[in-house]
């Protein structure tokens, strides 16, 4: 079959026209038509003129009686019936062996001779149908319906099943059941659809629904915009979401989710371990079923929970359920701003802190720490063992109990001290205070500390050689008494200050006591009671 002259291949895309590029088969097609080489259909419009000679080859005997002429003058061929004419000069028969309807050539030929040049002509037509692509078959062109290049939307097939989208423009689908609707997209693998704009589905049985999504995997699913999914059931459904691992959701925007049943819902949060959860935004969760619920929350290790917004909890079935709390340990709560550590310590107080072993600091800004304490008024401190519990602020408290009881040591409220118990001092050094005399000696208003006193500015100006001791102080108050000079030249060295209680108090059951008179003689005085009075310790420091 002859091949036929054209100047449109693909409409819109590869012809002959003004703006499109001339190709060489655009050109090689004339030349293989007038020199021979294929065999060509050519049909013209107006006249021909030939400079040369003119063979017609092939041509068969339909025995018909119409016979070419010419025209000597004009050089213009004709056909009419055999049977109008005479005999030319020079030619003793002519046999047309090709049916022509019209034919005119423009040459004067004196003679003409009309052989067959061609013994055999062989065509090969293009295979299969219409968009299928041709291939080198046993030197034949060979086609397949699995393989197609739909020129329309200039796009590739290959497989079984495949389907392209009407509107998917330079897409691709590969494999077995593929699909791609939307311009620029890729399906690959068995069962994956590309539904979205320049989407990607490679494995099997992923969906690719979002624009510039990418799947890849088993059963993976990406429908959030610019989405990754990879893995095995694992989906993306955030924008720029990122999904990886085995049956993960990534729902939240920027989105990271990974490992075993994790699931980032928040935006920009991360989850990762073994079916954890990063609901809060920018949250972040990673371990063993943990959960960081509030913003900007971080939890890691076992089961724990980071409720409040900037809350952290690490370790083993913690909570940290109040804003920028903190809670690690082991089973262990904070509240808002507070900070539980430990084993079973609970700071459920704002800005409380529980530290040990099963503490409690419930009271505002409070602090515990020890075993079994508890911390219920506000602004408490209590350490020790299982105290007895109080609800007065800014208390105190030494715990001192059994496993059978709760006992408190020490209590220290306002200008309250409870001391339970026996109690033995012990010498403190807490610095020297200067004692300056007044009209009746020296009195001394504070406790628990040293005085030093010089023995020049008790007796000077004939003051009396007195030093007096308070008597409105709690039961145990020490207080350290302290020679620091007066022994020189200027005075007796035998000059002897004598100490009395006020209010009339005893001082070892007498009513005044005779410190010595040697220079950095220390003593201690404790007080014992309203009927005892003070008592005081014998023991020099030299």
């Amino acid at each position: 079959m002859a091949n036929t002259l054209k100047k449109i291949f693909v409409p819109g895309l590869d012809q002959v026209a003004q703006t499109y590029t001339v190709e060489s088969w655009h050109v090689s097609q004339s030349i293989d038509a007038f020199t021979g080489v294929e065999a060509y259909n050519i049909t013209l419009s107006g006249s021909l003129t030939l400079t040369g000679s003119l063979a017609i080859n092939g041509l068969t005997d339909p025995a018909l009686t119409d016979v070419l002429t010419i025209d000597t003058t004009t050089g213009q061929i004709y056909y009419t019936s055999s049977t109008a004419i005479a005999p030319i000069n020079n030619y003793i028969s002519s046999t047309v062996t090709n049916n022509y309807t019209s034919s005119t050539v423009n040459n004067n030929y004196g003679t003409s001779s009309i052989v067959n040049n061609y013994t055999a002509s062989t065509v090969n037509n293009p295979g299969g149908s219409d968009t299928q692509v041709q291939y080198n078959s046993g030197s034949a062109f060979g086609a397949s319906p699995s393989f197609t290049y739909d020129y329309t939307i200039e796009s590739l097939s290959q497989g079984n099943n495949c389907l392209l989208g009407p509107s998917a423009t330079y897409a691709h689908v590969e494999g077995t059941n593929t699909v791609a609707l939307q311009p620029g997209a890729h399906a690959e693998g068995g069962s994956t659809l590309a539904f979205g704009i320049a989407s990607h589905a490679e494995g099997y049985n992923t969906t690719s629904s979002a624009a510039y999504s990418h799947v890849e995997g088993n059963t993976t699913k990406a429908t959030g915009q610019f989405s990754h999914a990879e893995g095995e059931l694992t989906t993306a459904q955030g924008k720029s979401a990122h999904a990886e691992g085995y049956q993960t959701i990534a729902s939240g925007q920027y989105s990271h989710a990974e490992g075993y049943q994790t699931i980032a819902s928040g935006q920009a949060s991360h989850a990762k371990g073994y079916q954890t959860t990063a609901s809060g935004n920018y949250s972040h969760a990673g371990g063993f079923k943990n959960k960081s619920l509030g913003l900007y929350s971080f939890s890691t290790g076992i089961s724990n929970i980071a409720n409040g917004s900037y809350s952290f909890a690490a370790g083993a079935l913690n909570n940290a359920a109040g804003a920028n709390s903190v809670a690690f340990g082991f089973t262990t709560y904070a509240g808002n701003s507070a900070l539980s550590a430990g084993i079973l310590t609970s700071a459920s107080g704002q800005y409380s802190v529980a530290y040990g072993q099963q503490t409690i600091a419930s009271g505002q800004a409070s602090f515990t720490a020890g075993n079994s304490t508890t911390a219920n008024g506000n602004y408490q401190t209590v350490i020790g063992f299982k105290n007895e519990t109080s609800t007065s602020p800014n208390a105190f408290i030494v715990g001192g109990g059994t496993s059978l009881a709760n006992k408190t040591l020490v209590f220290a409220s306002g200008s309250q001290f409870q001391l339970s118990g026996s109690f033995a001092p012990q010498y403190r050094n807490i610095g020297n205070i200067q004692v300056t005399p007044v009209s009746s000696g020296v009195a001394v208003t504070r406790r628990d500390y040293n005085v030093g006193f010089n023995a020049s500015n008790v007796t000077v100006f004939g003051q009396v050689n007195r030093i007096q001791l308070p008597s409105n102080v709690p039961v145990g108050t020490v207080i350290y008494l302290q020679r620091v000079g007066g022994q020189t030249t200027s005075f007796n060295s035998a000059s002897t200050i004598q100490i009395s209680g006020s209010s009339g108090h005893l001082i070892n059951g007498a009513a005044g006591y005779t410190f010595p008179t040697t220079i950095y003689a220390r003593r201690m005085f404790v007080f014992s009671g309203n009927t005892t009075g003070w008592y005081a310790e014998g023991t020099s420091f030299n």
